[in-house]
């Protein structure tokens, strides 16, 4: 049902930029980001150990990107899939999301500065049966960005609820990242 009102919302800005002298793209984002509390670690059998914090991330976003006409804002949102994972032999430790974003942008030359707010959709832990899985609660938080041309680094500061475990424990999820932008049709 959430997902709802975000798809439209999506929509309703691109009929409301139709026809205006403005530009708007479709856009995809893809990055990497790292941070937070420690959820889970393992050790492996020929030596050293890995770990998952609540902020570690690689994810891909898709949206599109506004420019309102005659000044230096846009807009863009953008829906995606965001995990993070240890690999082991036979299986997986990963922690998943679907980020939705709104960022205010402000653009001169090659170089923009963003702002804005990321809600975090269905975060889980997935133990792979070797831990209990967690769930938590969707979460607001936000975002400030720094791009230039297609690369750009970001901060999010975001917390989670967990759910379903005796006393809900609290995550940190705060990161911070480097991604990548490419935008279509320009």
């Amino acid at each position: 049902m959430k997902k709802i009102p975000a798809a439209g919302l999506l929509v309703a800005l691109m009929l409301c930029c139709h026809g205006v002298r403005a530009s708007t793209h479709p856009v995809l984002d893809f990055g990497i980001a790292r941070g937070g509390d420690k959820v889970a670690g393992a050790s492996f059998f020929v030596g050293g150990d890995s770990s998952i914090h609540a902020g570690d991330a690689y994810y891909i976003n898709a949206g599109v990107l506004h420019r309102f006409p005659d000044s230096n804002w846009g807009f863009k949102s953008t829906v995606g899939y965001s995990f993070a994972a240890i690999p082991r032999y036979g299986d997986n430790f990963s922690f998943r999301r679907v980020p939705l974003e709104f960022i205010s942008i402000y653009g001169f030359g090659d170089q923009n500065f963003g702002f804005g707010i990321t809600c975090h959709i269905n975060p889980w832990f997935d133990g792979n049966g070797h831990t209990p899985d967690i769930h938590y609660r969707n979460a607001v938080g936000m975002l400030l960005q720094y791009q230039y041309r297609v690369f750009g680094v970001r901060y999010t500061h975001i917390r989670y609820k967990a759910q379903g475990t005796p006393g809900n424990p609290t995550l940190d999820a705060s990161s911070i990242g480097l991604f990548l932008t490419v935008r279509f049709g320009e």
